[in-house]
Order: C-alpha cells, then sequence, then structure tokens
C-alpha cells in the first residue's frame, strides 16, 4: 500500500523526478526551436495543383453566373400555360439528334 501512496502523491521517486526534467527541458527546447522558425521566417507551405486552380476558378465563374435558365423557364412556362408556345419539330430534331447520336 505504502508503494501505491508514494506513486499518487506526485512521482517524488528519484527515477520519476529525472524524467520529468526530461520533459520540461525536451518541451522548452521544442518551444524555442519554434520561436527561432517563427523569427527566420520559415512557415508552413502547401502547394495547390493545377487542376485544384483550375476548379476554384470554374466554381467562382459558376457562383458568380446569373441564373439565366429560371428565367428561361419561367418565360415558357408562361407561354404554355397562354397557349401561345410554339416549337419547330424539325429544329426540335436537329438539335436532339447530334446528342443522341454521341450518347452511345
Amino acid at each position: 500500500m505504502a508503494k501505491i501512496d508514494r506513486l499518487n502523491a506526485g512521482n517524488t521517486h528519484p527515477a520519476h523526478e529525472n524524467s520529468r526534467a526530461g520533459k520540461v527541458n525536451s518541451s522548452a527546447q521544442n518551444q524555442d526551436e519554434v520561436k527561432r522558425q517563427e523569427a527566420a521566417g520559415s512557415r508552413d507551405r502547401a502547394t495547390v495543383s493545377e487542376e485544384a486552380r483550375m476548379l476554384s476558378k470554374l466554381h467562382n465563374a459558376l457562383n458568380v453566373a446569373p441564373d439565366t435558365r429560371a428565367e428561361k423557364v419561367a418565360e415558357v412556362k408562361k407561354q404554355l400555360d397562354d397557349g401561345t408556345y410554339s416549337f419547330s419539330p424539325e429544329e426540335l430534331a436537329q438539335r436532339l439528334l447530334p446528342k443522341i447520336i454521341s450518347f452511345d
């Protein structure tokens, strides 16, 4: 029991004192090293691939672009409701066929 009580009393055994002192010194050395690196201007760096830059630019462009499709949909919907919407079946076929053929 006495042995356990001595361990719980803050590790006052000489072997434990030395290991704690070593940890404190190591921590202080690490802090000194960090300060030296900061003073020297060295910083962590990350590189971004060209693909990531391109995706970022595309993402920003999409966020800035106006949503014109919503306006077009509203216009066609109104024409359908009014019965004034008309289209050319030939023009529709000309636009759809290349997409259907290239889909294969």
